[in-house]
């Protein structure tokens, strides 16, 4: 029992002594926050020669050399010239960093050792601020983190003024083009190291920040602008000067060329040569030639005199300059050849002429030689290449009067150049062509007259007609011709003018053509004769029509072919009756048949030519009382042997058809009918021979 209480007495011993500890934590927890949370003044004696800061202007300040002044040291915020001559008094910084916080709640003297980098901010993050007023330097109250606590800093005096800074900004140049590269060279007194220069360049570009006091700038537009750069130091800004750069608008060089760059000509001939250089319209230029001897000249063209001139190769040089001092130059070669004379002559088919049209020119060279070559220059900046040809064709594709020459050659020797011809090219006048026909309605076997014209007038123009018919003419000098359709039919006449290369074409003439009542009629003479004895035929056309070829049958087998003849002679050789015809035809298509002609081949013996005479005589007495008698009789009644109207029977109809004829047939002869499409009157043609039946006139 009494082990147990002398436990309980030394466990309420240990909780006495716990309750008393906690006491006085908490009494001194209550003392340290009474005293940390208020401001304590001190005077704690700082080391002037172990501190280093940086001023505003940059890395130049004066300070008194200290143990630790080394290489770098020097790189976190000294200068590269620096005096060690100087004293304590001469300090000055404008902000620094120290770390005062181990020092916070001490008095005495206090050693300060500055661990600041030369941007002036301490690696710690605590800020000790200084300030700066003309000839003294004076130490003011401040915070130190992280408590609210406050160090008197002793104020010092006679503190040297820091020297002005100036800048300086100069430029390569004030005058640039657009795009034109201008640099830009700042200068600083005194000179700092690593300051950050802002540039404005005064055309709106972002200001630029950089380390370097040279920079190059690009200007794109034409105007004025106003340069300056300016250094930003602890929120004190310093300004350089302005410099004024003016930017023109950028012009393109101009460019010497001149033509031709190779020249020969026999000595006493005048040389002429032609500047072709290129420059801007509104910019006044200068030309100027220079050539063999002394011999100068200014302005689009140069003659040379060749008469006092060696056979030799000479430079010709052009130069040109504008109004901006820009420049170009150029060079040529005349050769001057012996006395041997060359001609050569150009001609063109026309002096005037619209644009776009074939310009054809001609080169002739005297005396005439092999193997030469002609090269033209047409007077529009083109030429041809060096060709054997002497003949070529061009286009003009501008209006405008252009000068074009030739010059020839031989083994690579420039023999002659020729004249000069003038060429004025027109702007293209629109033409308009017209056709017209004397008649519009004709037959198939008449001709129809075409005329036609060209407005504005104009010469050497050719024309083609085209028909209709799938028939044209060749290319004609006058709008006039006349035409034979073949065919029925309607056809589209047309006119094509041919200017150059243009073509032109005219309105429509609409021709009907229609099939005409052709016939044909065949004679004979003499249509009774013996075997071996010549009979001659003749045809005839109603109406008469030029260009018809015949074709004679004269039934015995024997055929003349197709000729233009209407005559034909026939000798039969056999007795018999023969049935003779003749066709025609235009262009190649049959037209009509004509009437069967019958002639009569018979054989006669000499022991019967009296017989045959009596018998012809009582023939011709009895013959002529027939005739009187059957005359009389056809008084009062109409012929039966000869109708205009012949019936037809048909294989496949068997009714009658009427058929009108413009002829009399007699009973007993053949008649061919030809089947045709018109619905007027018709031919009708068979292979078989009709029966004709007679009939009686109602």
């Amino acid at each position: 029992m009494m082990v147990k209480l002398k436990s309980f007495n030394n466990g309420t011993l240990w909780i006495k002594y716990g309750l008393w500890l906690m006491a006085i934590v908490f009494c001194l927890s209550l003392y340290a926050l009474c005293v940390l949370g208020q401001s304590v003044e001190g005077t704690p004696g700082l080391e002037i020669d172990n501190i280093r800061g940086r001023i505003q202007t940059g890395n130049a300040f004066y300070y008194q050399p200290s143990s630790d002044d080394t290489s770098t040291a020097r790189k976190q915020g000294q200068p590269s010239g620096h005096q060690d001559a100087l004293t304590p008094e001469y300090f000055a910084v404008d902000r620094a960093t120290w770390d005062l916080t181990p020092y916070a709640n001490k008095t005495g003297q206090i050693r300060v050792v500055d661990e600041s980098a030369g941007d002036g901010r301490h690696k710690n993050s605590c800020d000790f601020g200084l300030l700066a007023q003309s000839r003294k330097f004076r130490f003011d109250k401040i915070l130190i983190p992280p408590d609210d606590r406050k160090i008197a800093i002793p104020s010092r005096d006679d503190v040297r003024t820091l020297p002005e800074i100036k800048l300086f900004l100069s430029a390569n140049k004030d005058h640039l083009w657009e795009r034109e590269t201008a640099r830009f060279e700042v200068r600083m007194s005194p000179p700092y190291r690593n300051i950050r220069y802002q540039f404005n360049f005064g055309d709106g570009t972002e200001n630029i920040r950089t380390t370097k006091p040279v920079i190059d700038h690009v200007y794109y537009k034409k105007g004025t602008y106003r340069v300056f750069v300016s250094v930003i130091l602890n929120d004190r800004s310093y300004t350089s000067n302005l410099i004024t750069i003016n930017v023109d608008k950028s012009m393109s060089r101009p460019v010497a060329k001149l033509r031709p760059e190779y020249l020969a000509v026999v000595q006493g001939e005048k040389a002429l040569f032609e500047s072709q250089s290129t420059y801007e319209t509104d910019v006044p230029v200068k030309e100027f030639w220079s050539g063999p001897g002394d011999q100068k000249a200014t302005g689009r063209m140069f003659e040379i005199d060749t008469n006092q001139l060696q056979p030799r190769r000479y430079e010709i040089v052009l130069n040109i300059i504008d109004n901006y001092k820009q420049s170009d130059r150029t060079t040529a070669i005349l050769e001057v050849l012996p006395s041997v004379k060359y001609t050569v002559v150009l001609d063109a088919n026309y002096h005037r002429i619209e644009q776009n049209q074939v310009l054809k020119l001609k080169a002739s060279l005297t005396p005439d030689i092999q193997n030469e070559e002609y090269r033209f220059n047409f007077g529009d900046g083109t030429e041809s290449a060096w060709a054997i040809s002497s003949m070529t064709e061009h286009v003009y594709l501008l209006p405008g009067i252009y000068r074009a020459f030739v010059a020839v050659r031989s083994k690579d020797q420039i023999l002659a150049t020729s004249n000069v011809i003038q060429i004025e090219v027109t702007s293209k006048i629109v033409y308009t062509v017209f056709l017209e026909a004397d008649k519009k309605n004709l037959f198939i076997t008449e001709s129809v007259n075409f005329t036609g014209n060209i407005q504005p007038v104009r010469e050497r123009v050719l024309y083609q007609f085209d028909f209709g018919d799938g028939m044209r003419s060749d290319w004609l000098q006058e709008p006039e011709t006349s035409h034979r359709y073949s065919n029925s039919g309607i056809y589209d006449a047309r006119l094509t003018a041919k200017i150059g290369d243009e073509l032109i074409r005219s309105n429509n003439v609409t021709i009907t053509v229609d099939m005409a009542s052709i016939k044909v009629f065949l004679e004979a003479e003499p249509t009774h004769i013996e075997p071996d004895q010549t009979v001659t035929f003749r045809a005839n056309h109603e109406p008469t029509i030029e260009k018809v070829e015949y074709r004679f049958i004269f039934g015995d087998g024997g055929v003349r072919d197709w000729s233009h003849e209407a005559m034909a002679e026939h000798i039969y050789s056999e007795p018999g009756n023969y049935h003779a015809y003749v066709v025609s035809r235009i262009d190649q298509k049959n037209v009509s048949e004509s009437n069967p002609v019958i002639v009569r081949i018979t054989r006669h013996s000499q022991g019967r030519s009296l017989w045959v005479g009596i018998s012809a005589g009582l023939f011709a007495l009895f013959g002529g009382g027939g005739y009187v008698f059957l005359r009389m009789k056809r008084l009062r009644k109409t012929d039966k042997h000869f109708k205009q109207t012949i019936q037809v029977r048909p294989h496949k109809d068997m009714g009658l058809q009427h058929i009108e004829s413009d002829v009399s047939v007699q009973t007993g002869f053949e008649v061919q009918l030809k089947s045709v499409l018109d619905s007027g009157k018709q031919d009708i043609e068979t292979k078989d021979h009709l029966i004709i039946e007679e009939q009686e006139e109602p």
